[in-house]
């Protein structure tokens, strides 16, 4: 009888001693501030707590600091709830609840609890903060203070494509170079969503890309975007004839923006072509600038074009019948034939006057040639 009195009076104190330790964890979790939780992969320095765009679809880790008063003894379990609201807004959401059960070690903390991935319409800058319901609490009585999450999904321009680079003259020739330092210099068009972190990529190359996406970028990665918007192009680009720039936008959360609109622009390196340009002549035809309509029809008709004072192999020779226009033809443009590089030759150049090319080039140091027709 004397030994269950005994563990009555033992049990009585333990009950009276978690009661105590309640008590004053009720009255700490009143008046205690909770340590603001943290959140892995946001982008690192921003004071907005940014998402990159390439994690905005996958779990978000928060990580939980210790609390002063951690679970004292089994089935003394707290719980942590993990909430957010929009900027602006007071109301607060819940996330998740996670489980704290006894025990706890305190250098185990911060401690990481997983948030299922956002629905993929939610973006905006968010408040995120913690709030805790000890073993002794009916409810959560203790929050933290808050942590900035911004979730951006929309790219410069959203849906369109951004306006075509800025140049200041349609054509690149030595006057150019000369004015303006001997560099090549587009402007970005300013955009009303830009942030300070947004990057570029950007392309110029000769050939017109059949798929306008494949343009090649000049640098490997995007680079910032500079504070005049101006970028400069390669001299080792330019080449003579039209040349195709455009670029992307990043924003600094990496949302890469559609294609910019396509610029032509034409480069013409060099002394131009000396004007008048030199007569050509067709072998076929007699003295009246006439061919049998024989030698028409059973052989190809060559036009020679003699040498062009300060022509290039490359560039090109525009057949312009001078009177009327061929039945089923009209202006057509062929290459000079390299038997000679054109300017340094010391023979004419034999060219059909009726190669299948469908269509006429923009201006630039190509069409300086003329072929008359019959």
């Amino acid at each position: 009888m004397a030994s269950s009195d005994k563990q009555k009076n033992a049990e009585r104190v333990r009950w009276a001693e978690r009661e105590r330790m309640a008590q004053r964890d009720r009255a700490t979790a009143d008046s205690e501030a909770l340590d603001p939780l943290t959140m892995d992969g946001l982008i690192p320095g921003d004071t907005e707590g940014l998402r990159p765009a390439s994690s905005n679809d996958l779990p978000l880790v928060v990580n939980i600091p210790a609390w002063k008063n951690l679970p004292p003894f089994p089935n003394a379990d707290a719980t942590v709830r993990i909430e957010w609201a929009r900027v602006g807004e007071s109301t607060y959401k819940k996330l998740k609840d996670e489980p704290f059960p006894y025990p706890q070690d305190r250098d185990d903390f911060p401690k990481p609890v997983t948030l299922d991935p956002f629905d993929k319409d939610i973006q905006g800058r968010f408040n995120l903060r913690w709030t805790l319901k000890l073993y002794s609490d009916p409810d959560f009585v203790s929050q933290s203070t808050t942590s900035p999450l911004r979730i951006d999904r929309t790219p410069p321009y959203d849906l369109l494509n951004p306006a075509e680079f800025i140049l200041a003259a349609d054509e690149i020739n030595d006057a150019y170079l000369t004015a303006n330092g001997n560099k090549v210099m587009v402007e970005i068009p300013a955009y009303a969503d830009y942030e300070l972190g947004d990057t570029i990529s950007y392309g110029w190359q000769k050939v017109e890309p059949i798929n306008p996406e494949d343009i090649v970028p000049i640098t490997p990665v995007p680079i910032d975007i500079p504070v005049d918007r101006k970028l400069e192009i390669p001299l080792s680009l330019l080449e003579d004839g039209p040349a195709f720039c455009a670029y992307r936008l990043f924003d600094k959360a990496g949302n890469p923006s559609r294609l910019s609109l396509m610029r032509l622009r034409n480069v013409a390196l060099g002394k131009l072509p000396i004007e008048p340009l030199p007569i050509p002549h067709v072998p076929l035809a007699d003295d009246n600038g006439l061919i049998d309509q024989l030698d028409a029809a059973s052989r190809e008709v060559t036009v020679v074009i003699p040498e062009v004072t300060n022509g290039k192999s490359t560039d090109d020779i525009y057949r312009r019948p001078r009177r009327r226009t061929v039945p089923g033809q009209g202006p057509r443009r062929f290459h000079v034939l390299p038997l000679v590089g054109l300017g340094s030759g010391r023979r004419p150049r034999n060219q059909s006057a009726y190669p299948g090319q469908p269509s006429l080039p923009e201006k630039g140091r190509s069409g300086h040639g003329q072929v008359a027709g019959s």
